[in-house]
């Protein structure tokens, strides 16, 4: 009679290059054939060199609603300063603490 929780580990199953690659081009599964219990995707950003890609500019996301009318102003002044919107926005709000 044989143990049903069998401590011991599944045969891996075994394929050739082109066997794996045909059944990857035809749609199948051929995650069995690798061991993802170890997977890590340990730099999800930047690229593949250390280092490389947007450095962090310290910044968070803010949405705002305004009137189209106010809109257009701060548009006018970012063209004006030669600046983006997010900057002439980010100084009004500085000078409402001063």
């Amino acid at each position: 009679m044989k143990n049903e929780h069998s401590t011991k580990r599944k045969s891996a199953k075994l394929t050739s290059a082109a066997n794996l690659e045909e059944k990857f081009d035809a749609g199948e599964s051929v995650l069995d054939y690798f061991d993802t219990s170890q997977a890590t995707r340990p730099n999800q950003h930047g690229g593949i060199r250390p280092g490389a890609g947007r450095k962090p500019q310290g910044h968070v996301r803010l949405q705002v609603y305004v009137s189209a009318p106010v809109r257009e102003k701060a548009k006018k002044r970012a063209e004006l300063e030669n600046t983006s919107l997010s900057a002439i926005v980010e100084k009004a709000l500085l000078r409402l603490g001063d």
